[in-house]
């Protein structure tokens, strides 16, 4: 079953910043909102895409996704509207699983908070892959 992680949030809370940075921990470069494909060492493939603030971005995440032949989407969305309900109601029924995590967010010391979310949503997806064959 393919997963999804979507980190939620409202506009300008630092999103598409987290996900560039989780990029980066996989030492991959990314290119702002553009979407990124990592094999990891256990051969998933895994598909991180910072932009997700409106419906139109979402479906080429989607798209993406599905052209990558990726098995974990990280992606941001809103907290509201669009976005969310057209990543849940995207795919079929009982054919993906979505772990939705809340953005966290800070007026003072934002790149920590950035780089600390980065790292614990790595850690997620190193869950994910840990429990998938078992």
């Amino acid at each position: 079953m393919k997963k999804i992680i979507g980190l939620y949030g409202r506009r300008s809370s630092g999103k598409t910043t987290t996900l560039n940075l989780l990029i980066g921990l996989f030492n991959k470069n990314g290119n702002l909102d553009d979407p990124i494909t990592i094999r990891d060492d256990q051969g998933k493939m895994i598909v991180i895409t910072p932009g997700g603030d409106d419906e139109e971005v979402i479906k080429k995440n989607l798209e993406a996704f599905e052209k990558a032949e990726g098995d974990i989407l990280v992606t941001a969305t809103r907290t509201k509207g669009q976005t969310a309900s057209y990543l849940s109601n995207y795919f079929p029924e009982n054919s993906v699983e979505i772990t939705w995590i809340k953005k966290h967010y800070a007026e003072i010391r934002t790149d920590l908070v950035n780089q600390a979310q980065a790292e614990d949503i790595k850690a997620v997806i190193d869950s994910i892959i840990d429990e998938w064959d078992k």
